[in-house]
């Protein structure tokens, strides 16, 4: 499922984001491969101040270590089973 949260300028982390909140928009993803994404990752709301937020079932069918990563212009955590794996910080591009 996917869930994308309009955000007022104040909010300046992640960590600040209320995702209990009803989201501005829903829906399903097929992947998350947004990497030649170009300007607003939302374009019809006119802002590009936003947090999205996607959940799905992992589904491990080996032992083993298992490699996870995140490209992102801002801040982005990926957590499993609540527990934060990885804490991407914030990249100010100056």
């Amino acid at each position: 499922s996917a869930a994308y949260f309009e955000l007022s300028t104040e909010i300046t982390s992640i960590y600040d984001v209320d995702f209990s909140a009803p989201p501005s928009a829903s829906g399903s993803v097929e992947t998350l491969q947004y990497l030649e994404m170009f300007g607003s990752f939302a374009p019809e709301s006119g802002v590009d101040n936003y947090a999205s937020q996607y959940e799905t079932v992992l589904n491990v069918t080996e032992k083993g270590a298992h490699e996870i990563f995140i490209v992102a212009d801002d801040q982005a955590l990926v957590s499993i089973d609540g527990q934060v794996v990885l804490d991407r910080p914030r990249v100010c591009l100056a």
